[in-house]
């Protein structure tokens, strides 16, 4: 006979109400996946036991924990919106190409929705805790592991699936833009003029990333949020976006050299942002790797400006994985910074 519990292992203020709920219906249908699909997930002795447990939910996916027999530990991840399915199929095909010890092992991929009315993927659990601050040390496992993953590159780049034989880092920026173009309020009086000024930076920054020949292999969304710290490594998780493009953007996406922006940047600068880069360098040397990185912290901050006033504007319409709180306050340091520019 098999026995299946439930647990909660987050915080109710980080939740909304129709969680719990979530969890236990699909509780019951993870635990009949399981069973129908014992060997494909490697389960090899008689399950006695079935746990499980809400990891968090992200932007786009709902995470879970199944524990089967109190020792084998998987992850299911089940988007919640349909334009995010792609993603996950994508994700665990990316999976399968990354090297060793960077990420999840991709285990199963079911796109029938028989038994759950979604596509979903199994991946292996990654052990680890995140973490706010960063000492050197950490620094230097995330850098040595970012070089790692660069060393697979392409003679082209992916820009909105498109390949490309070279970057143009203002037309990425006016395509980023243009994504919230259909939601005309986000662009008030201020928020045009800090688009003008950016408009501008970048158009003068473009021959930098046109010279670029090779475009390594970028996860894309390396922020302390996707980084799982244990006592002696670092690993990635959530893969959905990455492609080929610029190893700068991977080091960027982590930092300001402004402010930190919990709980997804530290703030970095000065001493330590040259250490980091350092490090780097220590594994994948790049001659201009700083002075792209700091134009990527840039157009990081139109792109979070952005997202964080779309958000906020559309929050009882969404799923959030955070409190509004969070979203204000992230709104709040990039509006204020620009303001006092």
């Amino acid at each position: 006979m098999v026995f299946i519990c439930f647990v909660e292992n987050i915080s109710i203020k980080f939740i909304f109400p129709f969680l719990k709920k979530v969890i236990m219906d699909f509780g019951k249908e993870i635990k009949k996946l399981i069973e129908i699909n014992k060997k494909k997930l490697g389960i090899k002795e008689d399950i006695k036991t079935i746990s499980i447990s809400k990891l968090g939910v992200g932007e786009n996916n709902y995470n879970f924990l199944a524990i089967i027999n109190n020792k084998l530990r998987l992850v299911f991840r089940i988007p919640y919106q349909k334009n995010s399915e792609k993603n996950i199929k994508f994700e665990h095909e990316e999976l399968k190409k990354i090297p060793k010890g960077l990420g999840p092992k991709p285990i199963f991929f079911d796109d029938s929705k028989k038994i759950i009315p979604k596509l979903y993927s199994v991946q292996s659990f990654v052990e680890g805790k995140h973490l706010k601050r960063l000492n050197k040390k950490r620094l230097t496992q995330i850098a040595k592991k970012l070089a790692l993953l660069h060393k697979d590159k392409k003679d082209y780049c992916k820009i909105y699936g498109e390949k490309r034989n070279f970057l143009d880092i203002h037309e990425y920026l006016i395509r980023e833009i243009n994504n919230y173009s259909k939601h005309k309020s986000l662009f008030n009086k201020e928020i045009n003029i800090i688009l003008e000024n950016e408009n501008e930076y970048f158009k003068s920054k473009k021959e930098i990333f046109l010279k670029m020949k090779n475009f390594p292999r970028v996860h894309v969304d390396p922020c302390l949020t996707n980084l799982l710290f244990t006592k002696d490594d670092v690993n990635f998780i959530d893969w959905e976006w990455a492609t080929y493009r610029d190893n700068a953007e991977d080091l960027a996406v982590l930092i300001d050299t402004k402010f930190s922006q919990p709980p997804w940047k530290i703030r970095l600068n000065g001493k330590r942002l040259d250490f980091f880069i350092s490090e780097y360098q220590k594994y994948n040397s790049d001659e201009n790797l700083k002075e792209r990185v700091l134009i990527w912290v840039k157009l990081n901050r139109v792109r979070d400006l952005l997202f964080f006033k779309w958000k906020l504007s559309n929050y009882d319409k969404e799923i959030n994985s955070l409190p509004r709180e969070i979203y204000k306050k992230g709104y709040d340091n990039l509006f204020n910074f620009y303001s006092k520019k």
